[in-house]
């Protein structure tokens, strides 16, 4: 696993937790696509990945958080869109489920956070 910090001045920091897929595939029935229809062990791994950002949450709040194969760099909490949530799991905090005005939606998480 690797988990590296990137910043960029003017720009959104990003915490960003990779799990090589040959650990996946040592530890779990793994098929390629990486879909939660082939592998349905991966809800476990998001389960465990929703609370280290619950936890992280606590300790330093964010504005976004998404969960997802190759997801770095894929939207921001400038550019995300209420459609962007139906397609990629995604927590959010407060004052951007009220900006996508999704406050109702998803499932409620601690924080007042909401999963996607």
């Amino acid at each position: 696993m690797l988990i590296t910090i990137i910043r960029i001045d003017g720009e959104s920091d990003w915490l960003d937790i990779s799990i090589p897929q040959a650990i996946f595939e040592q530890i779990y029935p793994y098929k390629y696509p990486l879909t939660k229809e082939l592998n349905p062990w991966l809800n476990k791994v998001d389960e465990i990945l929703i609370k280290i950002a619950e936890n992280i949450y606590n300790q330093s709040s964010f504005v976004l958080a998404m969960i997802g194969e190759e997801i770095s760099g894929d939207t921001n909490q400038e550019n995300i869109t209420a459609e962007y949530l139906e397609k990629t799991t995604c927590i959010l905090p407060i004052h951007l489920q009220n900006r996508l005005e999704v406050q109702e939606k998803g499932e409620e998480l601690s924080n007042r956070l909401r999963l996607f």
